[in-house]
C-alpha cells in the first residue's frame, strides 16, 4: 500500500504515542482523522494540526456509540473512505485506581465493566463502524494496540491486563474473519513506554515500594511497526501479535538501548 492519500483514522491520538501516530502519518502523506476524547492539555497539538488541510481532529467518547456515528459521518462526508485504522484509545491503571496498583480483591464491578466498555467494546464499536469502506474496497489494516500484561498477569495489574489479553484473542479471531475481505488485523505491542502520566505513575509506584527493572522508551519507537503493519492486506502479515522493540531490532531499527528516552538513559 502506497501512503500518499490514504485515510488513517488514529484513537486516543492526542497525546503519547497517538501523538506519535498523527505525526509519523503525515509525514508520509496520509489523510489523518486524530480522534481523543478530550483534547485540553494538548491545544498545542491541536492548534498545530489545524494547519494541515488533510487532517480532522475530533473529540469522542469510543465506548459511545453517538460519539462514534457522529465520527464516522465525519469522516465519510470529508474524505469518503478508510484505508487504516489505529485502535490505541484505552483505559490506564491510573484510571482505574489513583495508585495505579490495586488487588483484583479490593477491586470493585465499576472498574472492570468501565475497563472493558471502553478497551474492549469501545474498540469493537469503533471497527465495526470504521470497517465498513474497507470491506466495500476489499483492502485495509486494523492495527489493535496491545500489552505484555495480556501475556502474562502481574499482581495489582488487574482489570487493565485482563483487558489487553481480551484484546489480542479478539484481534486473532477477528484476523480470521476478515481474511477473505483482504483485510489485515493485527496487535502492536509497544513494551514499557515513557508516554501519557508515565512518569506520575512511576512516582506512584516508588512510593508503594515498586521499582521499574528497566528504563522506559521514546513513544516513537513503535512508528517502525505501525508503519509496517498499516502496509498490510490480508495477503500479508495478519493476525500477529507484533512486539515493536524485537520488530525494530529485527529489521534494522536498533533495539531496546537505541529508543531508551535521553533523559532517562543516565
Amino acid at each position: 500500500m502506497a501512503f500518499t492519500g490514504k485515510v488513517v483514522v488514529i484513537t486516543g491520538a492526542a497525546r503519547g504515542m497517538g501523538e506519535e501516530y498523527v505525526r509519523a502519518f503525515l509525514k508520509e502523506r496520509c489523510k489523518v482523522v486524530a480522534l481523543d476524547l478530550s483534547w485540553k492539555g494538548a491545544e498545542e497539538f491541536s492548534q498545530e494540526l489545524s494547519s494541515y488541510e488533510e487532517v480532522i481532529t475530533l473529540s469522542g467518547d469510543i465506548s459511545s456509540d453517538a460519539d462514534i456515528d457522529e465520527a464516522y459521518k465525519t469522516v465519510i462526508d470529508r474524505f469518503g473512505t478508510v484505508d487504516v485504522l489505529i485502535n490505541n484509545a484505552s483505559i490506564r491503571m491510573r484510571d482505574v485506581d489513583p495508585s495505579t496498583v490495586i488487588t483484583i480483591l479490593d477491586t470493585n464491578n465499576d472498574q472492570w465493566l468501565r475497563t472493558f466498555e471502553v478497551s474492549l467494546f469501545g474498540t469493537i464499536k469503533v471497527i465495526r463502524r470504521f470497517v465498513q469502506p474497507m470491506l466495500k474496497a476489499k483492502q485495509g489494516s486494523i492495527i489493535n494496540i496491545f500489552s505484555s500484561s495480556g501475556v502474562q498477569g502481574r499482581p495489582g495489574n488487574q482489570p487493565y491486563g485482563a483487558v489487553k489479553a481480551a484484546l489480542n484473542n479478539m484481534t486473532q479471531s477477528l484476523s480470521g474473519e476478515l481474511k477473505e475481505h483482504n483485510i489485515a488485523v493485527n496487535s502492536l505491542m509497544p513494551g514499557g513506554t515513557r508516554s501519557t502520566g508515565y512518569d506520575e505513575q512511576t512516582r506512584l509506584q516508588q512510593e508503594l515500594g515498586r521499582v521499574r527493572r528497566q528504563l522506559p522508551v521514546r513513544p516513537d519507537h513503535t512508528i517502525p511497526g505501525a508503519l509496517f503493519l498499516a502496509q498490510q492486506d490480508a495477503s500479508g502479515t495478519t493476525g500477529e501479535s507484533v512486539d515493536a522493540l524485537k520488530w525494530n531490532e529485527a529489521n534494522g531499527f536498533g533495539g531496546y538501548d537505541a529508543w531508551v528516552s535521553p533523559d532517562q538513559a543516565g
